[in-house]
């Protein structure tokens, strides 16, 4: 299923991110009696996919690597148009984290410090991943799949910041 995802063209997957961030800002907007259980239960299907996606489908290799200069992949994707894709997978990874994380950690009257956990809980999550990529050699540890990671959390957020607004 994910390799399905994975193919998917690029602005594809950028569409995807913005209607979930939609239909998410929806969901808890005007099914409050649902999204409380919604947000659960989506939370924790998306730290089983990123579980699955960073440690357990890899499996130790021969293409373990690690690359700790930070936007190297940007560098890369000059010559390497593959790596957009990769940032782009690495965002939309924890973009569902993002989404759901706030509204289950929602601290009434205190939507900045929702987020800035949400934030913390992701990059440390993410930072997290990548250690133990490193000490079982799975997959590539990369200082920049903890950006595009964190990126992928503030963009999920948006859907908590929207409908937290008071207009």
């Amino acid at each position: 299923m994910f390799h399905f995802i994975y193919i998917q063209p690029l602005p594809l997957i950028a569409l995807a991110i913005i209607a979930s961030i939609c239909l998410w800002y929806l969901i808890n907007k005007y099914h409050k009696k649902y999204s409380k259980v919604l947000n659960i239960v989506l939370l924790v299907i998306s730290i089983i996919g990123i579980v699955y996606c960073t440690l357990l489908r890899n499996g130790k290799g021969n293409n373990y690597y690690i690359e700790l200069r930070p936007l190297y992949s940007f560098v890369l994707a000059k010559t390497q148009k593959e790596y957009y894709r990769e940032m782009l997978m690495n965002v939309f990874l924890f973009v569902p984290l993002g989404l759901s994380l706030p509204f289950v950690i929602d601290i009434n009257k205190h939507k900045y410090i929702t987020i800035v956990l949400t934030i913390l809980i992701g990059l440390l999550m993410s930072i997290t991943i990548e250690y133990l990529q490193y000490y079982y050699h799975i997959g590539n540890v990369e200082i920049d799949d903890v950006i595009m990671n964190t990126i992928g959390v503030i963009v999920g957020s948006i859907s908590y910041i929207i409908s937290k607004r008071n207009i």
